[in-house]
């Protein structure tokens, strides 16, 4: 028996296996670092309290328009609607930015503010249930190792997230058991519908990015990601980064010489 041949058609099979894996994981990469993170988040919400009730994976529709939230908290202290983020990044931004900076090495990339995007979640929870703005806390839970440069008291590390929620101690709702049978109730799984919905995600996504690119390429410094604003020098106008004299980036504007808008 040629053993040597036996074991080389091994490591052929074994080299192929591989190969098909890391083509699987590879494209669908983003979902299964979106499934880390939120099954990190489920993990420290286990260690909430037994009063504390809690949802995952939640889709709802509400006048027609679909929503799908990460985790919602019922308590009497408040329902907690929280938006997990998985980065392994340095992540750049404030409250008010639309969208965000992400580092990974030299590549640089831009993401919707996950906040902006939270509240709208919140707002939804607040329709279906009645409540006041005060009684329904969004939060966004960045899981991973992530370097947050962020200025919002709205972001925790997922190491944070109970302690978080366990620091609201107004009593604020009553009938919270029953406002998550509503959720739980309304909660949409069948899986047609789930999948018709992540497709109409994407093709947003998609239908968008050259949008969300030109937008941020007009108002972000190119090197460090913040707000660009108009400044006055001795020889004219010039776009200067909001964090000099920390980042010196500037560019001349130019003005058309038809109209007054700046082209930089």
């Amino acid at each position: 028996m040629n053993y040597i041949k036996i074991f080389t058609s091994q490591i052929y099979i074994f080299a192929f296996l591989f190969f098909i894996v890391a083509l699987i994981v590879d494209k669908n990469r983003t979902k299964i670092i979106g499934i880390a993170g939120e099954f990190w988040v489920r993990k420290e919400l286990n260690k909430l309290p037994a009063e504390y009730l809690f949802l995952s994976d939640v889709m709802l529709e509400v006048d027609g328009k679909t929503t799908q939230i990460d985790h919602i908290v019922f308590s009497k202290y408040g329902i907690f609607v929280i938006e997990t983020k998985q980065r392994n990044t340095y992540i750049t931004g404030n409250e008010h930015d639309k969208y965000w900076v992400v580092k990974a090495g030299r590549k640089k990339h831009y993401m919707y503010n996950p906040i902006h995007q939270n509240y709208g979640h919140k707002k939804t929870i607040e329709q279906i249930l009645g409540l006041d703005d005060n009684q329904v806390i969004d939060i966004v839970c960045v899981s991973g190792q992530a370097n947050l440069r962020i200025k919002s008291n709205k972001v925790v590390r997922v190491e944070r997230i109970v302690d978080r929620i366990l620091f609201e101690k107004e009593e604020k709702i009553e009938d919270y058991i029953s406002m998550a049978h509503k959720i739980n109730a309304m909660n949409i799984v069948d899986k047609k519908y789930r999948k018709q919905h992540i497709e109409d995600i994407q093709e947003n996504i998609n239908n968008n990015t050259e949008e969300l690119r030109k937008e941020v390429v007009i108002n972000r410094c190119p090197r460090c990601g913040n707000e660009l604003v108009v400044r006055k020098g001795k020889t004219g106008e010039f776009v200067g980064c909001l964090s000099f004299p920390k980042c010196r980036y500037t560019k001349v504007i130019k003005k058309s010489n038809t109209e007054d808008n700046m082209l930089f």
